[in-house]
């Protein structure tokens, strides 16, 4: 019978731990050999070491990957990545035996990101999964390890200009044999803000264009372009920039957005961020019409900068910034001109697309982009901005709801009040034609939309407004303010609403009438544009105040049963014992219950008391309660 390997490790061999192991080595699962470490990276090279003192007449023999006959060899170099067990067999007995596991990786090349800082300093982020931690060597003699996805500590370098950073893999328990990486790195002293010199906008086709963009950036800096649609102030991170001198940015609706840029650069180790100035492109159109081309743009507004109008290459116009269009009268039928917009912002300079219309004989005269339509009352007054040429008709149309426009009136002025088409009951949309005089009708304009308020909800005397959002203004609205009106039309108090389109109102004793609201709106315009919505009218409903209790000690404070209301035209007061019992009856609200019954002092308790009251209006209201006497 074949005894184990424990049996003859205790009764016949004699076992000696070797002294002197080194902290790395691996031992095997019953320690009776070891190896350095117990994974690395192909090709990995194991060496082994016996932990026990064997009669020299026992041989020790190795299997590595699998094979089939032992070797007498105690080294062994892995050239595929998997996993395999070393196994140890004493003798010729294939069961006295021990195992070790072993793990072979591929040698992966480590990525990780430079983090430059000012003070030539820097850090190192590892962006690798594939080791469980990286040593970093920012020198020869100076490493920090660092794990999965943390950034070491800065490094300040002696000197500013190129530096070498490697960066090496290791797994736990492996040996040091695994892939590294080796990147330059420039050293800097302090960061210098990147300058965008010029941005000029070029239209790829119908629905595409780019942005061509020139710096002047500092060598070897990792910079970012940020880039803001119109009127939006968040910038957004589109792609890093080094070392560009020029960089175009394609897919952009240029045709009918503009867009405003910045470079900035991170300091990693302050945590802080350094910007270029903003330089911003210009969307602009051209329509022709009869003798004239109408212009007009949308751009970013940046101070201290002046903008100028080209026509066919040359200066046309400087333009105030405040300026959104424009009409070219100098046309030619036939012949084309071209327009583009220059902006120069200190040394800098944006240019738009250049657009290009040719004159014509006749055309679609350019639409109305400006219609009020403010309520007056039951009545709706509108008017809009004319255009330059002189139109021999307006045509206005009308719709209530979702129903079609609906011609309601033409007129030769710029303005109409159209009478009682239901202000109350919904928003009121318009919109408005013309022809002119040279036969040519406009196109179609904009479609202005009335301010309809309405109660929402109410609770008691307290009530939410709602109201729609006015339509009809090119430049839109500013402002909204929520007027309270008196009976006589009076402005009691105007409120700016912050935002939203409701408002929560609360009337109270002191509305002793009715009153009213409405809402003003102001549009963007210099100087704006006002319209009003319909008014909502309510009333404070009567409530009478009855104290919960009342002390009559002849202190003069509380000494009297009292009771306080507006909008009361006449009431009943009752008082009752506990038994039921009417120990007190007025109908003067200026007579409260002074505690007396009988001309005796009532007994300190509760009493049941019943007030029926009629309001200003004629209605009836009742209430009941308790209220407690203390002496």
């Amino acid at each position: 019978m074949k005894k184990s390997f424990e049996h003859i490790s205790l009764s016949i061999l004699t076992l000696v731990i070797v002294s002197g192991i080194a902290q790395a080595q691996q031992l095997s699962n019953i320690e009776t050999f070891s190896v350095p470490f117990t994974s690395g990276c192909t090709p990995f090279t194991v060496n082994i070491t016996s932990t026990i003192n064997l009669n020299s007449s026992i041989s020790r023999q190795y299997t590595f990957e699998g094979e089939s006959l032992p070797t007498l060899d105690t080294f062994h170099t892995f050239n595929t990545p998997g996993t395999y067990d070393i196994a140890q067999i004493l003798g010729q007995d294939p069961f006295k035996f021990d195992t070790l596991e072993i793990t072979v990786y591929d040698p992966v090349i480590p990525d990780f990101k430079i983090n430059q800082c000012s003070g030539n300093e820097a850090s190192v982020t590892a962006t690798d999964n594939n080791y469980d931690f990286y040593k970093v060597f920012f020198s020869t003699t100076d490493s920090v390890q660092v794990n999965q996805g943390e950034t070491s500590a800065s490094y300040a370098f002696g000197s500013s200009g190129t530096h070498q950073i490697r960066v090496k893999g290791f797994h736990i328990d492996g040996a040091d044999n695994c892939g590294e990486s080796t990147r330059s790195f420039e050293a800097i002293n302090q960061f210098t803000p990147a300058i965008i010199n010029t941005l000029v906008v070029s239209a790829l086709d119908d629905t595409e264009g780019a942005i061509q963009l020139n710096f002047n950036m500092p060598r070897d800096v990792d910079y970012e372009l940020e880039l803001a649609e119109n009127s939006d102030s968040d910038f957004q991170f589109i792609q890093g920039v080094r070392n560009n001198v020029n960089l175009t940015v394609s897919g952009l609706q240029t045709d009918s957005s503009y867009y405003c840029f910045r470079v900035s650069v991170f300091d990693a180790c302050q945590n802080q961020r350094i910007y270029s100035n903003i330089l911003c492109s210009t969307a602009l159109w051209v329509q022709p019409n009869e003798g004239y081309h109408q212009l007009t743009w949308r751009t970013g507004i940046l101070p201290n900068s002046s903008y100028e109008l080209i026509k066919d290459g040359q200066s046309f116009k400087i333009l105030d910034e405040t300026m959104l269009s424009l009409r070219d009268s100098i046309v030619f039928c036939g012949v084309e001109n071209c327009y583009s917009i220059n902006i120069i912002n200190g040394a800098s300079n944006s240019i738009s697309a250049q657009v290009c219309a040719d004159g014509l004989a006749t055309t679609n005269s350019p639409p109305i982009i400006d219609i009020t339509a403010s309520v007056d009352g039951e009545d709706v007054k509108l008017s809009w901005t004319p255009v330059t040429m002189n139109p021999e008709l307006y045509i206005i149309r009308r719709s209530r709801g979702k129903q079609p426009l609906e011609e309601i009136e033409r007129t030769g002025n710029n303005s109409y009040t159209d009478n009682s088409p239901g202000v109350n009951l919904s928003p009121i949309r318009y919109d408005v034609f013309y022809e002119d005089d040279c036969g040519s009708s406009s196109s179609e304009s904009v479609v202005a939309s009335t301010v309809h308020l309405s109660v929402a909800s109410s609770n008691g005397n307290i009530h939410r407004l709602a109201w729609n959002r006015y339509e009809g203004w090119f430049a839109g609205v500013a402002n909204y303010y929520l007027q309270k009106l008196n009976i006589s039309g009076g402005i009691v108090n105007e409120e700016k609403i912050l935002s939203g389109f409701t408002q929560q109102v609360a009337l109270t004793n002191l509305d002793n009438e009715p009153v009213s609201y409405r809402l003003r709106v102001e549009s963007l315009d210099n100087p704006a544009k006002v319209a009003f919505s319909n008014s909502v009218t309510l009333e404070f409903i009567p409530d009478l105040f009855f104290p919960a209790a009342f002390t009559p000690n002849g202190d003069g404070l509380n000494d009297v049963l009292e009771i306080h209301g507006t909008f009361v035209n006449s009431l009943k007061l009752k008082i009752f014992n506990r038994w039921g019992e009417m120990i007190f009856y007025s109908e003067d609200r200026n007579r409260g219950w002074d505690g007396i019954i009988n001309q005796k002092k009532a007994a300190s308790g509760a009493y049941i008391y019943t007030i029926d009251f009629v309001d200003e209006a004629g209605e009836r209201f009742s209430k009941q309660g308790t209220v407690i006497l203390i002496r």
